[in-house]
């Protein structure tokens, strides 16, 4: 009798085990954990395009997640793998400053996508960035524009003598006349100001 008993007290604290192991599983199932950066064999994360993590959706097999994103980052088994693990960097727009991120993709049972994971809720805000409302574009009132003269430049020969010739460069805003040694003895042009 104190076998049979040895036994069943046996089988009952087995069976509790399994209960409460079963238990835990259950509410882990609901929560996201993510692994320890330093156990990635990537040691500062990988640059990938915004866009490339936004294709991921519920329903892509692991082929097509992997062809995205690429292979997992850390070491998550051979078989029946239901969760991969990434980390990604994305710059933050003020230089070479860039912010690291991990990012959870987990499956079912068919090895297709199910749901997507941020460890930290602002990685999600460079991959979607929050919507802009649309502002009603106002319009603004044309002032008249002055009118300015056009500068009209000509350039003038004019002799004074046979021997100097005087040069007179006239446009609206000034005149600008330079003196030069010249043989001729005409005007190239009338002078009129």
């Amino acid at each position: 009798m104190r076998h049979s008993s040895s036994i069943l007290c046996r089988a009952l604290c087995i069976s509790m085990l399994y209960c409460m192991s079963f238990c835990a599983t259950a509410t882990d199932a609901s929560e996201v954990n993510f692994p320890a950066l330093d156990s990635s064999y990537l040691k500062t994360g990988d640059f990938v395009g915004p866009d490339h993590v936004k294709r991921i959706t519920p329903g892509l097999n692991k082929d097509q997640v992997r062809l995205e994103l690429g292979n997992p980052h850390f070491s998550e088994g051979i078989f029946n793998v239901r969760e991969w693990d990434y980390i990604f960097n994305f710059y933050t727009g003020k230089g070479n400053e860039y912010l690291t991120c991990q990012f959870k993709v987990k499956f079912d049972a068919n090895n297709r996508a199910t749901s997507t994971h941020w460890k930290n809720p602002e990685c999600e805000g460079y991959v979607n960035p929050p919507q802009v409302k649309d502002t009603p574009i106002v319009p603004v009132a044309e002032k008249p524009l002055k009118r300015r003269m056009e500068s009209v430049q000509t350039d003038c020969l004019h002799l004074a003598n046979p021997i100097s010739a005087i040069w007179i460069r006239q446009d609206a805003a000034n005149l600008t006349i330079w003196q030069t040694i010249s043989s001729r003895t005409r005007s190239r042009c009338p002078l009129s100001l």
